[in-house]
Parts: C-alpha cells; structure tokens; sequence
C-alpha cells in the first residue's frame, strides 16, 4: 500500500488538536476553576433561585450555542484545514466545560439549602419548651424571642438576618424561609403544633 505524505495544512491542524487537548495543565487549570467557581456559588447562593436561573441561564443561552458554535467551527477547521479555527472551536468547548461543571455547585446548594431548613426547624421547636414554661409562669407568650433566647450568635443561619418569631401573647409563630427558594417561608403554629408551607 503506498503512503502519501500528508499535506501540511493538515498536519497544522492535527499538531494544534494535540497541543491544546493533550496538554493537561491547562484544562486541569480550566476544570479546577470551573469547579472552584461552581462550589463557591453553592456555598453563597444555596441553590436559591437566583442559583438555578445563573446554572440554566449559561447552560441554555450561553453553552448551548457555544457547544454549537464550536462543533461548526470544528467542521469547517478540519475541511478547511484551519488551525486558527480549531483553536476557536477549542475555546467554545473550555466554555462549555466551565458552565457544564456548575450544575454539581447547583444540586450541591439545594442539599445545603434543605439542610439549612431543617436545622432552622429544629432550634424552632427547641425553643417551644422554653415558651410554654414561660407562659405558664408569666400568663402569656414573650413578645420578643430574645427574652427566650439568651445568645443571638447560636441562631442557626438562616434566623440571624430576619424577624423569624411573633407572639401576640395567646400563641405564637415561627417563620423560617423555605431554602431554597427566595419566596416561600414555612410557618410554625403554637396552636397545631405543625409547620406548613406558605
């Protein structure tokens, strides 16, 4: 069988393919920093809406159209032998790599969110001992909770920024937002001893 030499246009391109694909240290910078930034933003945003529309935002509107753009790029860089399209191409997928890894930060804060909830619920209904007794010692409800509470620094998270007990004096409610959404709260009602979602 007889070999031709390849042409050199082609021998370019597939030199560039090796070089930027083959080179570890930049696409581990590029994952790392995909990473960092997607852990980050769990951390920060907790899965909130704001977290779920940045994720699917830059998947849909942003590595979408770049994962097509590059698979157009790459097309036309292998018929046309370009090495600058390639490396184009090559850009569009470090794009896609990088929003691609924000969705584990995303399912990452909605487990933090829930978890945030819960241990807010649960100092909720720690203090509904200390409520009681004071009722039955004083005839009613404290008006502030912090009559209750002796250290506001042992508010678990999601309690430390708002209002999150009311008393009128005959009952009382808790409010806790529903991590991890930035609408819904879930309310804790001294008179059904249960909490529901509003």
């Amino acid at each position: 069988m007889v070999s031709f030499p390849k042409d050199e246009r082609v021998m370019n391109v597939e030199m560039t393919i090796k070089q930027r694909t083959q080179k570890p240290v930049p696409w581990l910078w590029l994952c790392a920093g995909g990473l960092f930034i997607s852990f980050a933003s769990a951390i920060y945003l907790r899965g909130n809406d704001l977290h779920f529309m940045f994720v699917m935002g830059g998947l849909c509107f942003i590595a979408l159209p770049s994962m097509l753009g590059g698979a157009v790029l790459a097309i036309n860089a292998h018929r046309s032998q370009s090495t600058h399209l390639m490396a184009a191409a090559l850009r569009f997928l470090g794009v896609v790599v990088i929003l691609s890894l924000q969705v584990p930060g995303l399912l990452l804060g909605a487990h933090l969110a829930a978890v945030d909830t819960r241990n807010a619920e649960r100092f909720c209904e720690s203090l509904v001992p200390k409520l009681e007794a004071w009722k039955q010692s004083r005839g009613s409800y404290p008006e502030k909770i912090e009559q209750v509470v002796e250290n506001n620094s042992s508010l678990p998270r999601l309690l430390r920024s708002t209002p999150f007990y009311e008393s009128e004096g005959t009952n009382f409610e808790f409010t806790v937002p529903d991590s991890p959404s930035l609408f819904r709260i879930r309310i804790y009602d001294s008179g059904n001893k249960s909490w529901t979602a509003d």
